[in-house]
């Protein structure tokens, strides 16, 4: 029971860390973009 757990546990992380790097990767870019926006507008 606790080891089908931790598989379980583990398999959700393995699926939702890279869906989470993707955003933050996507994040960043939008940040950099929105300040060069912001920059330009000064």
């Amino acid at each position: 029971m606790y080891i089908k757990y931790v598989l379980n546990r583990f398999l959700f992380t393995c699926k939702i860390v890279p869906i989470f790097m993707t955003i933050q990767k996507y994040k960043r870019k939008l940040n950099k973009k929105q300040n060069k926006f912001y920059f330009y507008q000064q």
